[in-house]
């Protein structure tokens, strides 16, 4: 067995094989059943299977060499297994995705970016004074102390402008910052999440498209094998579909239904599945290529 086939193998038992271990499958109502009512898993392989890629999902190859540069450019070691058991990142279908969760808390990231120790002097301000109040020679010596320890110094403009610190009459108010704690004792995580979705994948897919005559003829056969399946207009409510022009766009990530995460142990089966029906392809490695 050859390099590329061993590499395409490892990959393979990445799609097959979520992260994580203890993946909660099934939380949506409508996905729980859908494999015994209509088989949700044979009819979503078959669009995957004939769809087309485009612009901006990030691919399991691209990942691996975007971290290997990552860690050639910066010092920080990131925990990539912690971060996929925690479901900071996801493995999908062959993409890595960072769920809408944690995406705010890279927004976050990004608006704060410049301003680490701000927040930190605010956190350990609120820490100090569990009223939230100081007077303002105290908040002059506490900063000073802090500016001294941490070699920083602290941009007291932005303090004031964004009210995190306001001044009455001698006392001093700080502006309550546990929402940002997350971010601040993994801010290392964030910054390379934040370099990870700012980078740019050419190969990358925001969703998988079928033009429209397509995705309806697979639509049809399988629902006249299978009478429980939802309509259309109903995958296209749950934003399941997406509609473009001449074509579907199938949401990977943002529907409300989540066919294609729950299922995509079994989706991805029954793709090799088929694959290894197709007589056609000449070989179990060219299935893998065209698998991956």
């Amino acid at each position: 067995m050859d390099h590329y086939q061993q590499s395409a193998i490892a990959k393979l038992q990445n799609i097959l094989k979520p992260y994580k271990p203890n993946h909660i499958r099934h939380t949506n109502e409508k996905t729980k059943n859908a494999k015994l009512l209509w088989n949700a898993p044979a009819l979503f392989g078959k669009i995957v299977l004939q769809s087309k890629f485009n612009n901006y999902l990030k691919t399991v190859e691209y990942f691996e060499k975007f971290v290997a540069d990552y860690n050639k450019n910066n010092s920080d070691t990131i925990d990539l297994n912690g971060l996929f058991q925690k479901q900071w990142l996801r493995s999908i279908l062959g993409f890595v995705h960072i769920p809408p969760a944690v995406r705010s808390v890279v927004f976050d990231y990004e608006k704060y970016k410049d301003y680490k120790y701000e927040l930190l002097l605010l956190r350990q301000l609120g820490q100090n004074h569990s009223n939230a109040e100081t007077t303002l020679s105290e908040y002059e010596k506490a900063l000073s102390d802090f500016e001294e320890r941490h070699n920083k110094i602290i941009n007291e403009d932005w303090l004031k402008q964004t009210k995190r610190i306001t001044n009455t009459n001698g006392i001093i108010k700080i502006a309550p910052v546990d929402y940002y704690f997350v971010l601040w004792d993994n801010w290392e995580v964030f910054a390379f999440l934040y370099d990870f979705r700012e980078s740019k994948d050419d190969k990358s897919s925001r969703y998988l498209t079928m033009d429209k005559p397509i995705f309806e003829n697979i639509y049809n056969a399988h629902k006249a094998n299978f009478k429980h399946t939802p309509s259309i207009e109903e995958f296209i409510d749950d934003k399941t579909i997406l509609q473009a022009n001449n074509e579907y766009r199938i949401n990977i990530y943002d529907s409300s239904v989540s066919y294609l995460i729950d299922y995509e142990s079994e989706i991805a089966a029954y793709i090799w599945q088929e694959l290894l029906l197709d007589n056609s392809i000449a070989s179990d490695s060219n299935r893998l290529k065209k698998l991956l």
